[in-house]
């Protein structure tokens, strides 16, 4: 049973690699569909992500990062400022907040959200099938028990990596 199983998980910005994330957490049975709550500003994309993966969705990032027990950041990098400003305020400060922005240093996420539980993640273009490699980061102030989490179940010894 994943260690997730009982908690909620917010995807603040569902384009396609943050799908894959939430299409990868469900297919692993990690957390189950009515338990992730997705952000995207349009109601097209909204509607297709709920059809099609049978979670919550809403076009209020700060209501989505709230309601989630861990919060992934799936925007594109230039609506950052804005999206985060959105955020600061609304980040319980144990709650773990993993980034998937490009190009966001974590100075530059601590900063605009006033939150220090970051994990930073660097997806590769082959995880939309299930088959990347991702490389993290977490801050020292991320629970550790939280960062361990996204450890797979088999991995290998050495620096823990991230599992979708």
């Amino acid at each position: 049973m994943s260690p997730l199983r009982e908690s909620t998980l917010s995807v603040v910005g569902a384009g396609v690699m943050a799908e894959a994330i939430i299409a990868g957490v469900l297919e692993r049975q990690l957390v189950p569909a009515a338990s992730i709550v997705a952000s995207h500003p349009r109601a097209d994309r909204r509607t297709a992500l709920s059809d099609k993966h049978g979670i919550q969705v809403t076009a209020d990032n700060a209501d989505a990062a709230r309601r989630g027990d861990v919060v992934v950041l799936g925007i594109k990098p230039q609506v950052m400022p804005g999206v985060l400003a959105e955020l600061r305020g609304n980040l319980a400060p144990g709650k773990l907040v993993i980034s998937i922005i490009a190009g966001a240093t974590t100075q530059a996420l601590r900063r605009g959200l006033d939150h220090a539980a970051l994990v930073r993640v660097m997806p590769n273009t082959p995880a939309q099938i299930g088959e990347g490699v991702n490389i993290w980061y977490a801050t020292r102030r991320s629970p550790m028990s939280a960062s361990w989490r996204w450890r797979p179940r088999s991995a290998a010894p050495g620096p823990p990596t991230c599992s979708w």
